[in-house]
């Protein structure tokens, strides 16, 4: 289990009020303990940073960021002692198998919508009962005029049926495959969750320790 601790701190520091004034430009917040002090206690040292020779700290927070899914690392992507900001990417676990698992449910969401999107057995099915009702009805009229055995216009009927019967079964089949693609969709989010969790984020700001 990988697991990185960060702590963020509260920073005192006893200065002058020009130090003060100096440091607040710097985008840091601080808490005199004192109104006067001789010896400075900040010094620039760039890019943003100042020294703090003078000051008290106070631990706010010590979080402890496990790895959300198990697998060997395969990078850690800060120092110890390193500043961070939340969101930050501390580390990652070896993604390949999330990432497999992610192009295989693409391909199955990509072929279940095909299925979805693929009407050709309702339009054959639509097609059958419209010939077998038109063959039922003449069928029907030769029947009663004696021109026709009622067993033959039974058989007309019956085919007539299973047309029907073969059209709500397309339809059927058509609704299942959109049910197939909404749970094909639901795999490949997971898969990209799971791919998300390979990554160790820092959810605040902090010092990696």
């Amino acid at each position: 289990m990988v697991r990185i601790v960060i702590q963020t701190l509260f920073v005192g520091a006893v200065l002058m009020n020009c130090a003060a004034n100096s440091i607040a430009q710097e985008g840091f917040r601080l808490s005199p303990v004192g109104s006067e002090q001789n010896d400075q206690s900040i010094n620039h040292v760039g890019d943003g940073y100042v020294d703090i020779t003078r000051c008290f700290t106070k631990l706010i927070a010590d979080v402890s960021i496990p790895a959300q899914e198990s697998g060997p690392l395969v990078s850690i992507d800060v120092r110890e002692g390193e500043a961070v900001e939340a969101g930050r990417q501390l580390a990652a676990i070896d993604d390949r198998l999330a990432q497999l698992r992610l192009e295989t449910a693409q391909t199955k969401r990509d072929a279940a919508s095909q299925k979805a999107n693929n009407d050709v057995d309702i339009r054959a099915a639509q097609n059958a009962l419209e010939t077998a009702s038109s063959e039922q009805k003449t069928d029907y009229g030769l029947a009663r005029k004696g021109s026709l055995p009622m067993q033959e216009y039974e058989r007309t009927a019956l085919r007539a049926k299973q047309a029907a019967l073969q059209l709500e079964q397309a339809m059927r089949d058509k609704d299942a495959a959109l049910k197939e693609v909404q749970i094909e969709e639901y795999n490949v989010r997971a898969a990209g969750d799971s791919i998300r969790r390979h990554a160790i984020v820092s959810p605040i700001g902090g010092i990696v320790m």
